[in-house]
Order: C-alpha cells, then structure tokens, then sequence
C-alpha cells in the first residue's frame, strides 16, 4: 500500500488495514483510491493516512469538489453548518482525567488536518440526509432496549454515490455501556468512512455525550474516523467525530426525522 499511496502503516491495526486492501476483492476500491490520491497536491498526499482513503473515495463520489478545496475552505463551510461558540455543547465528565479536553470546532481546529476536515465535512453532509437520521434513530432505540451492549457499525458511500449505514452485532456482549466491534465490522470499515456506535442506555444520556476513555483507546488503537450518537431526548442525538490522539469534535443535535 505504501508504494501506491506513500502510507506507512503505524501500528498493527493500520498492517492489517493495508494488507486487507490489497486483497483481490479489495481490488476496484484500492484502484479508485489511486486514482484519487494521484490527482492530490504532494504536500497533501504526504499527510495522508489510511483512514482517510475511504473518505477520498466517498468525496470523490459525493462531492469532488470537495477535493480541491482548500484546509481554510473546508473549515469555513463547517464553521457556517457546525459552529459551535455559542451554542450549547454536550460532553462526558472528565473531572480527575490528565489533560484538556473540547469538543468545539473552533478550540479544536489546530488540530485537525485536511483529512479531518474532508472527513467532518462528509459526515455533515450524511447527517444531514432524512434516511440516514431515521436509521441511527432506529438503531439506537433498538440498543436502548438492549441492556447486554451497545450497537454500532459503519458508515460508507455506495459506488453509486449513496451513504450506507451498515449494522454488525457486536463480537461479544460484555455490558450496557460497551461495543465490541466484530472482525466482519472491520473488514466493511476499511473501505468505508466511518465506525460509529451509540450511546444509548436513556433517553436522557446527555451526561455521556461524546466519547469517553474506552472510545479514545479504540480509536488509538484501530486508528479509524468515528462517529458517536448519544440520546439527549427522545427525539434527538447528538453526533461527535473522533479520531486517535483524543480529536474529538461536536457536530450537531440530530433531529427526529418527520
């Protein structure tokens, strides 16, 4: 993979990642990636990592504009859909854990890469669709009544240009409050967008909105981008991107479709 995309993978997760997409039935999709990443900056090729490939695909069909947008380009479209100074942001509690912690796009914006970026702006873009908001809320009934686990997925884009939200029962049923991602969820996420879960044991789960510790290591270690719904209300969940190193932005209240 190195030598077709100039990505190193940095962990065991992300050599399991590169050696899957290299795989025969892998073969279309690592075919569009080239094509995409051929036609990127040097500069911005050299920032890539494998969780941004599936996103490039996804752009690519979705919006390819998008694409050739700049980082301040991409930051100002989700600035005027997502800001954040001003309204009310939902978080976990991390009273006694070292270092800092926000879930505001503008405090959070040095932090994030083009890839981040792209990355925030697709996730926008799906959450903003009826049909998807109306699967999340679905399946996150469906885990509230499920007191052995949490539930989660994946999210991608179809080659038709189409967001899937792809459902996987969890590999082991520990408690309420945790997921367990099957091989079979990682093996659909390598060239999708994004993993996502819910947090989903109230209605009013408003104090556990946003990843936690445990989502933090799963990202450290798998690597991928995320995505995290939490209830605030019957009809609303609230939506966070995270990824490794503890990224995490908030991007909006979801509301119940219809």
């Amino acid at each position: 993979i190195a030598g077709l995309t100039g990505i190193v993978p940095v962990n065991r997760e992300e050599i399991v990642w590169a050696r899957s997409l290299c795989l025969e039935e892998n073969a279309d999709f690592l075919n569009d990636v080239v094509e995409v990443v051929e036609e990127l900056p040097p500069g911005r090729r050299e920032q890539l990592e494998l969780r941004d490939l599936g996103v490039l695909v996804g752009a690519q069909r979705l919006e390819p504009r998008w694409l050739a947008a700049s980082e301040s380009e991409l930051a100002s479209e989700i600035e005027a859909l997502v800001g954040t100074e001003g309204r009310r942001v939902h978080s976990p509690d991390f009273t006694g854990w070292p270092g800092r912690f926000t879930e505001r796009f503008e405090r959070t914006r040095s932090r994030l890469d083009w890839g981040d970026l792209l990355a925030i702006r697709v996730a926008i873009a799906a959450l903003a669709l009826p049909p998807v908001r109306d699967h999340l809320f679905a399946h996150a009934e469906r885990d509230l009544l499920d007191r052995g686990t949490e539930l989660g997925g994946i999210i991608a884009i179809d080659e038709r240009g189409r967001f899937e939200v792809l459902e996987f029962d969890p590999r082991s049923r520990r408690a309420d409050n945790r997921f367990e991602a099957p091989q079979e969820m990682f093996d659909a996420g390598y060239a999708g967008i994004f993993h996502f879960h819910h947090h989903a044991q109230d209605f009013d789960n408003r104090e556990f909105a946003g990843p936690h510790m445990g989502d933090f290591t799963y990202a450290d270690s798998t690597r991928a981008n995320c995505l995290v719904f939490t209830f605030i209300d019957q009809n609303t969940l609230n939506a966070d991107y995270y990824r490794h190193g503890r990224v995490v932005v908030d991007l909006a209240e979801l509301d119940r479709p219809g």
